[in-house]
């Protein structure tokens, strides 16, 4: 068997792997009457409008609430046959899953060219079961699930130096959400100052974006919305508040962690910064700290980050050799996941209590945290919080940061 089949078989691997432990996970959600949130009936309602060709009113939400007049999501209406075949809410919880097992096989495949097979492996796992997609496999389905593998396949286009597959990949965001069009921008950017042969396409892919937004928030949402407006405007808080509380210093470090301390010598990390800007000034708490779906998105990033950054270092001649480093980048990314181990619903397969007992041992805005150490929602602050949660996280980012990070 040739490398390239091994490495095909390696991640598919992986990918079945991640597959068949999220369906897992859906169905002991299902069968516990696991409700972390109204959304699952929210998308259901959705689902079930589109498999019979009508537009998605969400009567949840309220008498005639048109859920497209909520956030701009029309790659939802792929939901509509899946629906028809499958008519029940554990579709989209088994989806979601499958979804984010899929977006696994292209990193592994690229990780395994570029790292080996052991490390690649490792890092298509430490992806594939991150904090990032399990925290949101924990609060059920949400239209991120399409982010993802779109993400995933696309970075990994991109890595490869197939540009246009990755602009194709990447601008298809604007139908998931209206705040990734300017993700896409982002991406935009990065392209056309990366590959200057190809500014036009990197251009017109940041124009493509920020169109979507503004088109998104300003004339579609508004006109579908019962309230004629974009109902997530006073959401925002004061600037002052940008980089408080400490949740938020928390969540930017175990993302570093996730790209495995390298990714910050990559460009593409800077595509988390418009998700991590509308979240960290937002007035909701669940948005700044890692508990929900709200870092799903982030994961791709930081894994094509990693292989970036360790692809740019593994030509340098001296310092740590480039095992060392992919070493080193590959735990640092599943360190954080294995720290937050029995936080994790993942955690739930090898803990029977968790099934036998009510639905409450899904519900993110419990008391999460390894066992012994106080949470978060206690009330601490300062330093010696920061300490006690993610401490743990910094001596290998130091060692990246020290050894790595300086340019040759």
């Amino acid at each position: 068997m040739s490398s390239e089949a091994r490495g095909r078989l390696a991640a598919g691997l992986v990918s079945a792997g991640v597959a068949l432990v999220y369906s897992l996970i859906a169905v002991i959600q299902w069968r516990t009457l696991a409700a972390p949130s109204w959304d699952l009936g929210i998308f259901s309602q959705l689902a079930k409008a589109y498999s019979t060709a009508s537009a998605p009113i969400v009567p949840i939400k309220g008498e005639g609430f048109n859920l497209l007049g909520d956030h701009f999501h029309p790659i939802l209406v792929l939901l509509g046959p899946v629906w028809r075949i499958w008519p029940t809410p554990l579709t989209l919880l088994v989806l979601q899953g499958v979804l984010f097992a899929v977006s696994s096989y292209p990193i592994t495949r690229l990780a395994v060219q570029r790292l080996g097979m052991g490390l690649g492996v490792g890092l298509g796992l430490a992806y594939g079961l991150s904090w990032g997609l399990q925290s949101a496999i924990n609060v059920q389905f949400h239209e991120i699930a399409f982010a993802v593998p779109l993400l995933a396949f696309g970075l990994v286009a991109y890595l490869r130096g197939h540009l246009v597959q990755a602009a194709l990949w990447i601008g298809a965001l604007v139908f998931v959400k209206e705040d990734l069009g300017v993700t896409v921008a982002v991406f935009g950017a990065i392209l056309a100052l990366r590959q200057p042969r190809r500014a036009r396409l990197g251009w017109g892919l940041a124009a493509w974006g920020i169109a979507w937004l503004v088109l998104a928030t300003v004339v579609i949402l508004p006109a579908l919305n019962t309230a004629n407006q974009y109902d997530y405007t006073d959401n925002v808080a004061s600037l002052t508040g940008l980089f408080v509380p400490i949740d938020k210093w928390i969540t930017v470090i175990m993302l570093i962690a996730m790209a495995g301390g390298i990714g910050l010598r990559s460009p593409l990390i800077l595509m988390m910064l418009p998700t991590l800007a509308w979240r960290f000034a937002g007035n909701v708490e669940y948005y700044w700290d890692w508990r929900w779906h709200y870092s799903a998105v982030l994961m791709p990033i930081a894994a094509a980050a990693l292989l970036d950054a360790h692809a740019v270092l593994a030509k340098r001649r001296e310092g740590l050799s480039n095992r060392a480093i992919g070493g080193i980048a590959v735990a640092n990314s599943a360190l954080v996941t294995l720290v937050l181990g029995t936080s994790l619903p993942v955690w739930n397969l090898v803990n029977p209590g968790v099934t036998a007992e009510s639905p409450k041992g899904y519900r993110p805005n419990c008391v999460y945290g390894i066992r012994g150490l106080p949470s978060i929602r206690k009330g601490k602050v300062g330093v010696y919080m920061l300490w006690e949660h993610v401490g743990w996280l910094l001596p290998g980012i130091l060692l990246v940061v020290v050894y790595v990070i300086p340019s040759s």
